[in-house]
């Protein structure tokens, strides 16, 4: 249950005003959240190829830890890093695959060779 109180004004009286919510559906929601999201991070972490979720200005904002591995980083470190760093990579904007995505919000695949390794990606819209 959450209570909150304030006096208020009624008229020419002061009284107190009382909200009473029960939080319990809220509780439940945020147990469910919580499940989902270490549901989704064990699913992300057993896939053995690198994989990484960016927004529309190439920051990684999720990565698996195969990707971490690979890259000899923690992923936390990898987090809120622009791919072309991580990747160490020069993002043109012909052949970046992460801005094709956002641009044609369709599917895109591309090879790249990054520090000698050559990487199939793919690259989708979420």
């Amino acid at each position: 249950m959450d209570i909150t109180g304030s006096v208020v004004q009624y008229g020419d009286k002061k009284v107190i005003q009382g909200i009473f919510r029960n939080v319990r559906e809220r509780e439940i929601f945020e147990q469910m959240i919580i499940e989902s999201r270490l549901k989704f991070r064990t699913l992300l972490d057993s896939i053995h190829d690198c994989v990484s979720l960016h927004d529309t200005n190439c920051e990684i904002k999720m990565a698996n830890s195969f990707l971490a591995e690979l890259m000899n980083l923690p992923v936390r470190d990898l987090i809120g890093k622009k791919c072309e760093d991580v990747y160490h990579c020069k993002i043109m904007a012909e052949t970046c695959p992460v801005l094709n995505v956002r641009n044609s919000r369709r599917m895109e695949f591309s090879e790249m060779t990054i520090d000698g390794r050559i990487f199939q990606v793919w690259a989708y819209p979420m």
